[in-house]
């Protein structure tokens, strides 16, 4: 790969799956979705790889790439449908819509139990986009804090 564009633009990322577990009963309760970038390439880790896409200002498009490829990677292993899928969301991404690339592979992740996960790199630079994103998720049902021990599923937008 010759440089972040490259990399968004082959959609060259994967995404590797840390389990999470019920700590009173070791039961799996689902899995967290991290990415990755090429192997062997300066972008490999997630943060070089943001770094440099908020740097070529393709943010947003990677973040899209990011959670389709999530997706595609999920719902290629047939998932058990009692899993919750946590996924990262940059709250950017919200206010750009889905590359047409993409856009099949979102609409058939609307199964899943996902929970989202709006990460927290733009409190420093726009809070009130952050919190524009966390009050509309959570007025349609999508990750809206939950009494339960369960997770509450969320829905991409």
């Amino acid at each position: 790969m010759r440089d972040i564009h490259e990399v968004i633009d082959r959609r060259a990322v994967t995404t590797v799956f840390q389990p999470l577990v019920d700590l009173s009963s070791g039961a799996l309760i689902g899995f967290e979705a991290l990415t990755r970038g090429p192997a062997g390439t300066p972008w490999h880790t997630p943060d070089a790889l943001f770094g440099a896409a908020r740097a070529a200002g393709r943010e947003t498009e990677l973040d899209w790439v990011c959670r389709a490829m999530a997706f595609r990677t999920i719902l290629a292993a047939g998932p058990d449908p009692a899993l919750t899928w946590f996924v990262n969301m940059e709250p950017a991404a919200a206010r750009i819509p889905c590359p047409p690339d993409l856009a099949g592979t979102i609409a058939d992740a609307e199964h899943l139990r996902v929970v989202t996960e709006v990460t927290e790199r733009s409190i420093g630079h726009d809070p009130a986009g952050l919190l524009a994103v966390t009050t509309g998720l959570r007025a349609g049902g999508r990750g809206s804090p939950s009494t339960t021990s369960a997770p509450t599923p969320a829905r991409w937008p």
